[in-house]
């Protein structure tokens, strides 16, 4: 009997990658939640209608998001204590959680298991979540994936970073990019199969799944203006001001289990990153 599987999230960056490949492995029932998770009068009423085995939870406001910091701790943390009430002990829930757990330390490579210490409210709203997840909640099978700066396709509308480098060098616009501000750049299509097997085999516990390149923003730039014949010219190497909003040298540690699986190195996945999602990867 197939398994049936609902997400949260299914029309983010993310979400849109990992529900077509859910589709297209034709091994499971998948069931969109596609209410707001804050609206739990629905949620309470949607759940109980579509029995599930795997919960797959990627909803959630970003790092970017500059409204009311409480927004973050309402939806990322909240929220997911909220839907938790809804579902079956032995459901397997898988939570994407973030590097931001962590501080910023040029010193240290963070580990699964060492102590976090998050510097922004949206750190803080995934770390919350991971502790009740972990500590609180009475469910027997969880899988915590942290991962770092997701890229490769592009949708317009979701103003990463590749797509606002890609804006001004396209306009021949110079543009300052900071040296100071570390990611392990990671392929949603790497992360969406490692989500894939994370439920075909069950895996539970805390992965890192972040890419083993750990780069600067203007070393990405470099690779990008390469990728897709720009001049190095216009990137402008500049450090974030002190009164910047993100932390610099977040470095986890990434785990064997996800790395052994990536298939789309850096200097590769960035050609794909100017694409479509129905042809990423080809």
């Amino acid at each position: 009997m197939k398994k049936t599987v609902l997400i949260t999230g299914a029309t983010g960056y993310l979400g849109q990658v990992v529900t077509r490949d859910l589709i297209e492995s034709r091994k499971y029932n998948v069931h969109l939640l596609l209410e707001d998770i804050n609206d739990y009068e629905s949620i309470s009423k949607h759940i109980p209608m579509c029995p599930v085995d795997v919960v797959i939870h990627m909803a959630a406001l970003v790092a970017s998001y500059k409204g009311d910091e409480r927004d973050l701790a309402q939806t990322n943390y909240l929220a997911t204590r909220k839907l938790l009430q809804y579902l079956p002990f032995d459901v397997h829930f898988i939570f994407l959680s973030t590097e931001c757990v962590f501080k910023s330390d040029p010193n240290m490579c963070w580990d699964i298991n060492d102590i976090k210490e998050p510097e922004t409210a949206y750190g803080t709203s995934k770390s919350n979540a991971e502790d009740f997840l972990l500590r609180q909640s009475n469910i027997n099978k969880i899988s915590i994936l942290r991962t770092s700066m997701l890229y490769g396709y592009d949708k317009p509308e979701r103003k990463n970073f590749l797509r606002f480098l890609y804006e001004c060098v396209e306009n021949q616009a110079e543009v300052e990019v900071f040296t100071d501000v570390y990611n392990r750049p990671t392929h949603v299509s790497d992360l969406s199969a490692f989500i894939l097997d994370v439920i075909e085999k069950e895996t539970t516990g805390i992965i890192h799944a972040a890419s083993e390149d750990y780069v600067n923003r203007y070393e990405l730039s470099k690779m990008f203006c390469d990728a897709y014949g720009y001049s190095h010219d216009l990137l402008i190497p500049v450090t974030q001001p002190i009164a910047g909003r993100m932390p610099t040298q977040l470095n986890l540690k990434p785990s064997e289990i996800f790395t052994k699986q990536v298939k789309f190195p850096l200097r590769e996945g960035i050609t794909t990153c100017l694409k479509k999602i129905n042809n990423i990867g080809e």
